[in-house]
């Protein structure tokens, strides 16, 4: 397939593009970033919003993976900047695909669409954001199956948990993951801000490059939503404890007061399962270990769940 990975010079997007021309693909990038990215045979820099730019990116596509996003670090201080480009941004893509004849659609979403939902969360958990982030991806998935219903566009969107994982270039990212390794690395106690129970489910970048890709070759219904997680419950003093040990250090983690806490939030995979066939298959106790025996030069590839 001929595909668009709009977003391509992203953390998931970079990663992304190289799987797909692994796989066979031939790989259209789009970005607001201009540059390059491996794996791709053709490059767009341009704005999501911006309808022409995306049209002619998309010509001759047989897919969009629809990956570019203000991420949710920025929402809160920017949520005109977070809506414009998650929401705004995804009806225009949507759009050009529609214009371009692209048949099928791909969103990444995230978990911060359930918000204040707490639990093991299944797909038709209620949606209950707790952040503009959460309210501009909820909105660009009601898109998503608008399309699908009055367009005729095959569209699927993957609700993609706390991702781990590194860069492209090896270095370790400002996630909760990093942070705590970071201190680590440098012998000092993880801080952690707020309720140590608080819980999230960790998933490997390798594991989410891979489920997309499986959803974009697999025919689906149109409108499907999927969880993207690895259906397990991790507190931050868990992870904290797993990076001090894997240190070989004799700390404990530092806590700090931090926003009210988050509700626990794992997925239910079971739709997944159905349809993609799809687990995680990276463990994160196991990936914090491997990261720190590495130290200082981090592994930087994996290897793609086939």
């Amino acid at each position: 397939m001929k595909i668009l990975v709009t977003g391509a010079g992203g953390f998931v997007g970079s990663w992304l593009c190289d799987a797909l021309a692994a796989h066979g693909h031939q790989v259209v990038g789009f970005d607001v970033r201009a540059g390059e990215t491996a794996g791709v045979s053709e490059w767009h820099s341009g704005d999501v919003t911006d309808l022409a730019s995306l049209i002619t990116a998309a010509a001759g596509c047989d897919a969009i993976a629809h990956l570019a996003v203000l991420p949710l670090f920025r929402s809160s201080d920017d949520p005109v900047s977070d809506l414009t480009v998650n929401a705004l941004g995804t009806l225009q893509v949507l759009r050009a695909a529609q214009a371009a004849g692209v048949r099928r659609f791909l969103l990444t979403s995230t978990s911060a669409v359930y918000g204040a939902s707490s639990g093991c969360l299944s797909e038709d958990a209620p949606l209950r954001p707790l952040s503009p982030y959460g309210v501009s991806k909820a909105a660009a998935e009601a898109y998503c199956g608008l399309f699908a219903r009055t367009h005729d566009l095959q569209t699927v969107v993957l609700r993609v948990f706390q991702v781990f994982g590194h860069s492209r270039t090896g270095d370790l990212r400002i996630t909760v993951d990093g942070h705590f390794l970071r201190a680590v690395l440098q012998g000092q106690s993880p801080v952690i801000q707020g309720d140590p129970d608080r819980s999230y489910d960790f998933v490997h970048i390798a594991d989410v490059v891979s489920a997309i890709r499986l959803a974009l070759e697999t025919d689906l219904p149109p409108g499907l939503v999927l969880n993207i997680g690895s259906g397990k419950a991790t507190t931050l003093a868990q992870l904290a404890d797993w990076c001090i040990a894997a240190a070989n250090l004799s700390l404990r983690p530092e806590l700090q007061p931090g926003s009210p806490a988050s509700p626990g939030q794992w997925a239910d995979l079971s739709r997944t399962r159905q349809n993609l066939g799809w687990q995680a298959r990276y463990d994160l106790a196991e990936w914090i270990r491997a990261t720190l025996q590495s130290h200082p030069q981090p592994p930087t590839g994996f290897e793609p769940w086939d």
